[in-house]
């Protein structure tokens, strides 16, 4: 099965300073549970945004599956990042498939 899954990074960039506090709110918890085991929330907010980020993929990776590294950046008019598009597959061709079509647009890319 071929997955693309929606990342909100806006949601993540407005309100890491809540979800990195011990009792804030549980939501990172359920997208990468056992974050706080990897990720230091003392460095620069972009930095833990990408680390979160990067541990959320390796936990898709530990499922058997791969998440291409051709992340797809949907930004609004003023270039914010809206949210992410990861594609997840364990075939080959399904990526070279998703390399293809990727940044179809003139918008950025995350890797």
């Amino acid at each position: 099965m071929d997955l693309l899954i929606h990342v909100s990074a806006m949601d993540l960039k407005r309100d890491l300073h809540n979800y990195i506090r011990q009792d804030g709110p549980k939501d990172l918890d359920e997208f990468a549970p056992g974050w706080r085991g990897h990720v230091d929330t003392k460095r620069r907010q972009d930095i833990v945004r990408q680390d979160i980020f990067e541990y959320w993929r390796s936990l898709i990776k530990r499922l058997g599956t791969s998440p291409n590294d051709y992340i797809e950046v949907v930004e609004n008019s003023k270039s914010s990042d809206l949210y992410w598009l990861v594609f997840v597959s364990r075939h080959p061709l399904a990526h070279k498939f998703w390399q293809a079509i990727a940044n179809v647009s003139p918008q950025s890319r995350l890797f």
